[in-house]
């Protein structure tokens, strides 16, 4: 997070993000990033749990779709380590988990 906002550690929110066909609000902070779904509260309800919090030391990289195409699109790529364990059953790597992101401008994005 680039913003000003997020300089001085107040949270910066994207309201209108889609996360796995979920609409929500994507949040940064200095320490992570947070998906919260829409109508999800912090009181320790059932959908307080869909809620996905990811620390930035988790994240090794994050790519954003080109400004040609007609989605706003985020993806966070995870460190390996961050994996349940860094090869499959067979020993091969596995690729890097991901989350995606849809926001809902393109300014958003470009904020990011």
């Amino acid at each position: 997070a680039s913003s000003d906002a997020a300089a001085r550690g107040t949270p910066t929110e994207y309201p209108g993000t889609i996360h796995r066909k979920v609409k929500g609000t994507l949040i940064l902070t200095d320490s992570d990033l947070t998906f919260r779904p829409e109508g999800s509260s912090t009181n320790g309800s059932k959908e307080a749990d869909a809620s996905l919090t990811i620390p930035w030391s988790a994240v090794e990289k994050h790519q954003v779709s080109p400004a040609t195409h007609p989605k706003h699109l985020l993806r966070v790529l995870l460190q390996q380590s961050v994996a349940n364990g860094a090869s499959d059953d067979n020993g091969r790597k596995k690729k890097a988990p991901a989350k995606a992101f849809e926001l809902s401008s393109r300014l958003d994005l470009d904020r990011v």
